[in-house]
């Protein structure tokens, strides 16, 4: 045998072996198939059993809406025997109402690869129509789709589950009633297809009605909703555009009970379509939260309009030291704003804190620690002065009693302590004032007991019979000249009280300064020589602009004072007293009166210019006076509008200076003055009928006895009253003399009343009050002239010559003579 034949027969017998096993296989596989079939046919036939037995239906549905196949249950849905429905279109089988659903979900089945599902109304045949659920899909060559239908009213629970369910329901209705109302939060249905609205039990209350009160509408809500545009609006803007509903409102209930603030939300609910079908809500009374954050609102209002209010500085730390609160007062106490301050660290700002230690109590504060200091310097913001402050640091605990800061007040004492200081002055100057009172007192005693003594003294002299003419007049002239000197002290003493009063008042006119100074020059000349001094004047300004405007009287009281100081403290040498024009921006006089006295202690050139400083006890020579020309000349001065000041030294002399306006009078050389002529002197007048109006004995005999070479009558009254009916009953009366003072009603008051019946009588003021002002009460009364006690002579024959020297009484009467 070749090799050719042993390599076929292996061929062979590897080829029978393949063929039996390949037989062995296809048999194995005979078998799984009949086994598979069996299985098949076994799953088809439970399939069958679970498809037509289970109470959901199933359905086969083409593209156009055709039922294709069916279950025994989806045939009992449809209300028809399945020969009938074989071939039949869905939607013929669903309501009117829920159609559009119906085709929407079909769409959306063949067009969307996603499981869909909606829930319609099947208008069955002879049967109820029921609500069922329905979910399909389409198949893979999506030319149909499959479809399960649940019944929705038809329950398959057994009794037992739908007792225990209705249990639960009922607690649970229970338990959401007694939530709502513990809450006070309603809910409320708003069925869109229908218009009506459901609510609960609370919200019917919220509203004001009752539980079961059926006038919930939309109507009725809206009634009780003044704002009912907005909450309507808002309702409109859900429905429409999805807009989240969240309003807040006031509602005034039906049964009138108090308006109630009320926060209402809602959501939508839509149907399958996506069609909106009803929107759920829910109402909350938030009238007590209302309250109590307008409450706590106004509280932090209040507290922060009490710290803004403060008249102390406030300063609030955490526990981390930052700078909490920073109140308006620290802002003016430190210069530095509340908004530079806020948030930093303690140690970030006023290093000087650290310096003074407050820095290490404000943080023993934060351990429970309290500081109190009343006094602590205080920088003044922008000076490089310190003022004073009191100050307290005071742990901040919180609720819990827990340390959640530091409290720091601090009060600015600076005007306190300053005030302190000007006591501690004003105590001071009191005990001197009051020193020298005394010292005055005792001056004043000897100052008018000394002229008393010379007054009373010689007049007991001028008793004597043996007296000689010369000695008579020599007394005579000791008695006037004491009565002058006590009748200056009285005038100063009047007139420094009445500017103490602020009455003293300023009566301008028209002066000539130069005819003043020398004036004066000629009045103090005699008792200067007689004291050996040399006596001056020096006068700035020519005659055509010397008349000035001021108050005369005024100006020549301070002159006379200066200058009857300089001739009183001077021994030897000479006085010199005067005015220069000085030009600035506003022109003025400067007076001086200089003298070569004593002179001043440096320490004393203010004093002087003080009230009874004449009495000081520490001078060491004395002189005759009350101590209060100066004072009373410095006060003149200031209101003339001037200043006044001295410069002295011990043993060398003083020189007063002062100023006052330069005020022009162009018009006027010179003021105009009422003079006796000589002519005038010559003319007689002893056929007036005069009334003295004078309450004191002495003052009447000594006014009569003056007028008495002026009348041809003299009468007489006691009272104002009394003046009066004089007047009344005496139409032809010349002059009265009318003192201001006098019992019932004064002198003013009856000029007045006289003024009203008699027009033309002379009517002169006498007073002794000596006021300056007391000129301008009188002739504004109705006097036509004033003169003060003690009443001159001379003074007297000089108004008497004004009034009747020149013109005769009966054309004065004609003619009239009241003053302007």
């Amino acid at each position: 045998m070749n090799n050719n034949d042993h390599r076929n027969d292996s061929d062979l017998i590897k080829l029978r072996h393949e063929l039996k096993v390949s037989r062995d296989e296809l048999k194995i596989r005979q078998e799984e198939i009949i086994m598979a079939r069996n299985i098949a046919k076994d799953a088809v036939e439970k399939f069958t059993r679970l498809f037509e037995s289970t109470p959901l239906g199933y359905f086969s549905i083409s593209r156009d809406g055709r039922i294709l196949e069916m279950n025994l249950s989806g045939a009992r849905m449809l209300g028809q025997e399945r020969a009938h429905l074989q071939n039949s279109m869905f939607e013929s089988h669903v309501s009117s109402g829920t159609r559009s659903v119906f085709n929407l979900f079909l769409k959306n089945l063949f067009y969307g690869s996603e499981k869909q599902s909606c829930e319609v109304v099947l208008s069955a045949h002879e049967r109820v129509p029921a609500r069922v659920y329905l979910t399909g899909v389409s198949t893979e060559e999506e030319d149909q789709c499959m479809m399960t239908a649940v019944d929705l009213s038809d329950c398959m629970m057994s009794e037992t589950m739908q007792d225990v369910s209705r249990e639960e329901l009922v607690y649970t209705i229970n338990q959401l009633a007694i939530a709502q109302q513990t809450g006070h939060i309603g809910s409320w249905n708003y069925n869109l297809n229908t218009g009506k609205i459901n609510g609960s039990a609370e919200a019917k209350r919220l509203y004001g009605l009752s539980e079961h009160d059926n006038l919930f509408d939309l109507h009725m809500i809206e009634a009780c909703i003044p704002d009912r545009e907005r909450v309507h609006q808002a309702l409109v803007d859900l429905i429409n555009n999805e807009t989240p509903y969240d309003v807040e409102f006031i509602i005034h209930p039906a049964d009138g009970s108090e308006p109630r603030n009320i926060v209402s939300k809602a959501t939508i609910e839509k149907d399958g379509a996506g069609n909106p079908v009803s929107v759920n809500g829910i109402i909350q009374d938030v009238t007590k939260n209302k309250l109590a954050e307008k409450a706590f609102r106004e509280s932090n209002q209040l507290t922060a309009q009490i710290i803004k209010s403060l008249e102390e500085g406030l300063i609030v730390f955490d526990t981390g030291l930052r700078y909490q609160v920073w109140n308006p007062f620290m802002e003016i106490l430190s210069g530095v704003p509340a908004s530079v301050v806020i948030g930093t660290q303690l140690s970030e700002l006023f290093p000087f804190l650290n310096d003074v230690g407050l820095t290490d109590k404000i943080m023993r504060a934060l351990a429970g620690e309290n500081f109190c200091q009343n006094d602590f310097p205080l920088p003044v913001p922008g000076s490089t002065r310190t003022g004073w402050s009191s100050y307290t640091i005071s742990p901040l605990k919180g609720e819990m009693g827990a340390i959640i800061g530091v409290v720091v007040t601090i009060r600015d004492i600076t005007d306190r302590k300053l005030a302190e200081q000007e006591l501690i002055k004003a105590k001071e100057k009191a005990e001197e004032s009051d020193k020298l009172k005394s010292a005055f007192l005792a001056n004043m005693s000897h100052e008018i007991r000394t002229p008393m003594n010379g007054i009373l003294g010689f007049a007991g002299l001028l008793k004597e019979p043996d007296l000689s003419g010369e000695n008579q007049q020599k007394y005579i002239r000791i008695i006037e000249k004491s009565g002058i000197r006590m009748l200056n002290i009285i005038n100063n003493i009047v007139d420094i009280s009445k500017i103490e009063a602020g009455q003293m008042e300023i009566s301008v006119s028209k002066m000539n300064v130069n005819e003043a100074i020398e004036s004066l020059y000629y009045f103090f000349k005699p008792e200067a020589e007689a004291k050996g001094l040399q006596i001056g004047f020096k006068n700035s300004l020519p005659v055509s602009e010397a008349a000035i405007i001021t108050d005369s009287n005024k100006l020549d009281a301070v002159l006379m004072n200066l200058v009857k100081n300089a001739i009183k403290f001077t021994h030897t040498g000479s006085i010199e007293f005067g005015y220069t024009l000085l030009l600035s921006r506003e022109p003025y006089l400067q007076f001086f009166v200089k003298d070569t006295g004593v002179g001043i202690p440096g320490d004393r050139l203010e004093a002087v210019f003080d009230r009874f400083i004449q009495a000081d006890v520490s001078d060491k020579q004395a002189y005759q006076g009350a101590g209060l020309g100066l004072a009373i000349s410095k006060a003149y001065v200031e209101m003339l509008g001037g200043k006044i000041r001295v410069e002295s030294e011990i043993g060398e002399g003083s020189a007063f200076y002062f100023s006052i306006p330069w005020i022009k009078e162009t018009e006027a050389n010179g003021t105009q003055k009422t003079t006796v002529s000589s002519e005038d002197k010559d003319i007689e007048i002893n056929n007036l009928k005069v009334l003295i109006a004078e309450d004191d004995q002495t003052s009447e005999f000594f006014i009569a006895t003056i007028v008495s070479q002026f009348s041809r009558k003299v009468l007489t009254a006691l009272t104002g009253i009394e003046a009066i009916e004089v007047c009344r009953n005496n139409p032809d009366l010349d002059l009265v003399l009318m003192d201001i003072r006098m019992p019932g009603i004064d002198g003013y008051e009856a000029t007045r009343q006289i003024r009203q019946f008699n027009k033309d009588v002379i009517i002169i003021a006498q007073t002794a009050y000596g006021l300056s002002g007391d000129r301008g009460k009188a002739l504004k009364a109705g006097c036509n002239d004033y003169i003060s006690k003690p009443i001159n002579k001379v003074e007297f024959s000089r108004l008497m010559m004004k009034y009747f020297g020149q013109i005769r009484t009966n054309d004065r009467r004609n003619s009239g003579n009241l003053p302007d």
